[in-house]
């Protein structure tokens, strides 16, 4: 069974876009295929057009680049997952 990762976006785009910061970001940990691609495609399409950055970062799984292509990575080992993440979170926030 795949993960309900669109469903759990839409919750998360609800909680983070009321909020009054500036800047939101949300990261995705996943380790495998969503189980709608297209739920999850519309959830983050959506959050973008409210201006919310989405990054994806796929655990043992390539899977999330094929919804983020330009601002995802995946590691092989879970050694790589904290310097993945900060590389990440990093890249963005210079940007």
């Amino acid at each position: 069974m795949h993960p309900p990762l669109g469903e759990a976006l839409w919750w998360v785009l609800q909680q983070v876009y009321p909020l009054p910061e500036s800047r939101k970001i949300i990261l995705i940990l996943t380790d495998g295929d969503p189980d709608s691609f297209n739920v999850a495609f519309n959830a983050i399409e959506e959050g973008r057009r409210f201006g919310i950055e989405i990054y994806g970062l796929g655990i043992m799984s390539e899977a999330i680049s094929k919804l983020l292509p330009d601002h995802s990575r995946t590691i092989s080992d879970l050694s790589e997952l904290a310097p993945a993440m900060f590389a990440m979170l990093r890249g963005a926030l210079v940007e």
